[in-house]
């Protein structure tokens, strides 16, 4: 089959309107949208919609053939392993971080020297520093979603340990802001923060994206961090993968 007679589908669906939202996503390789043992064409016109930039889609969800952009190729790809062409794979790149640890070592030696008129001693320290990095992956993860979370949510006194900014505190705790986000009533909010298996039904995805007084949030306030620049459409497509994966607290 030609490769552009798919493509030209795709794009026909793609002119009928927005593919309909699944009630949660699986956040794997080539399945924005759904939670089964494959794709599905669904999983393909959302790709789709992405290579063209109609819509964001993390590169380890949507970069199906694994080059260095989105395309229409990616929705192709997801299209051909969903209706089950043979020999056909998915190569997404993986979700990752790096994190840096650095070690510091102190060698102290002492000498002494001694003549029969006089006796010196003088001591040496000597430093030495290395640095590790590791890379390990993100966004399907508690500890990658608090780490994200810590860097701009428990600052300035608004949900570290003992403030409350809308109810919610201890995003410094592995244990409790955990508790406090997931299953757990929002405030301003019929949603839960978040509900697990369903990014568009948590509302902490909302203050984050913008879209908290719209359904089906339908809540108020300000959009998060307060008064900080909000988090980048990679770090939210994590939290979101995170949250559609079941929200693991691992």
């Amino acid at each position: 089959m030609p490769t552009t007679r798919p493509i030209c589908a795709l794009f026909a669906l793609l002119m009928l309107g927005p593919a309909s939202m699944a009630t949660a996503g699986q956040g794997d390789c080539g399945q924005p949208l759904s939670n089964g043992s494959k794709p599905t064409t669904t999983d393909a016109l959302h790709t789709l919609r992405a290579g063209v930039g109609a819509i964001p889609c993390p590169h380890h969800i949507c970069n199906a053939d694994g080059n260095a952009k989105l395309s229409a190729v990616d929705a192709l790809v997801v299209l051909k392993v969903a209706v089950g062409v043979p020999g056909i794979e998915l190569a997404c790149p993986a979700a990752t971080t790096t994190t840096t640890s650095t070690t510091t070592s102190t060698t102290t030696s002492t000498s002494t020297s001694t003549s029969s008129t006089s006796s010196s001693s003088s001591t040496s320290v000597t430093t030495s520093t290395s640095s590790t990095t590791t890379t390990v992956p993100i966004g399907q993860t508690w500890t990658g979603i608090q780490a994200m979370l810590g860097t701009t949510c428990t600052g300035g006194f608004c949900h570290t340990n003992g403030q409350a900014a809308a109810g919610l505190t201890d995003l410094d705790d592995f244990n409790a802001g955990y508790s406090n986000l997931v299953n757990h009533a929002a405030t301003e909010s019929a949603l839960k923060r978040i509900e697990p298996g369903n990014a568009t039904l948590s509302y902490m995805m909302h203050k984050l994206d913008g879209t908290f007084a719209s359904p089906p949030a339908n809540g108020f306030g300000s959009r998060m961090p307060l008064g900080k620049t909000p988090l980048s459409q990679e770090v939210r497509d994590n939290i979101r993968a995170w949250i559609n994966s079941g929200a693991p607290k691992n």
